[in-house]
């Protein structure tokens, strides 16, 4: 009888979505920093952030395996705050259009 309860909310849970993953920073603040610098610094965080991972391939020969390049985006974010850049969303530092940094995940 109380299972006969639960059913309806059970369902309702399943029905749910997960929450969206949280977005990267867009916008920083750092004392004294260009826009130059800060998009500098941008792309030499992205590519520390960067790793190399390897998955097997379908229909090939034994042992193949499909090398892939990812960012992870909290290495990077890590990085972009050793280098004094601290997330603001009233920041004075932001990417430039159409400059969108692809992470794992997204």
């Amino acid at each position: 009888m109380k299972l006969y309860l639960l059913m309806p909310a059970l369902m309702l849970a399943a029905c749910t979505t997960a929450p969206a993953p949280a977005q990267p920073a867009s916008r920083f603040a750092k004392s004294g920093a260009t826009q130059e610098q800060f998009m500098s610094d941008r792309y030499a965080c992205y590519q520390a952030a960067q790793q190399q991972i390897s998955g097997p391939l379908t229909n090939a020969s034994p042992g193949a395996a499909s090398p892939q390049v990812v960012a992870s985006r909290s290495l990077w974010l890590s990085c972009m705050r050793a280098r004094g850049y601290v997330p603001d969303p009233n920041g004075s530092l932001s990417a430039t259009a159409g400059s969108q940094l692809p992470f794992l995940g997204q």
